[in-house]
């Protein structure tokens, strides 16, 4: 599994609060936020365990997620539904994700070495 499994997993713990603010306001764009973070993570896990076609299509489709995540954060912001603070602190987070994302689809072979969490 990659590294970057364990980061995705960890944006959506730190989005838990303000996705509950996000639906409260705004139900659909609450449950897209949801969805996408949930997406990125499903397809990670999917694209792990799977051959190189496969593999490239679930990476590129979690690149899609994050950056469809990093835009419903900024769509709440700024319709005042959690502060931009937030943000600010889940950009470095919204970045590696999609550097990371990026990379995986530009060089696969190279990342799966770099990124792989150590086997115990």
């Amino acid at each position: 599994m990659l590294r970057i499994y364990e980061v995705a997993l960890q944006v959506l713990r730190d989005l838990r609060e303000a996705i509950d603010r996000i639906e409260q306001r705004d139900r659909p764009l609450g449950l897209q936020t949801r969805k996408c973070g949930a997406s990125i993570v499903l397809n990670l896990a999917e694209g792990s365990g799977s051959i190189k076609g496969t593999q490239r299509a679930r990476y590129a489709n979690a690149l899609g997620s994050a950056k469809e995540l990093r835009g419903c954060v900024d769509v709440a912001v700024a319709l005042g539904y959690i502060e931009g603070d937030q943000r600010r602190e889940l950009s470095a987070a919204f970045e590696q994700n999609e550097k990371t994302l990026a990379a995986v689809r530009r060089d696969e072979a190279q990342l799966t070495a770099v990124f792989r969490r150590p086997e115990n």
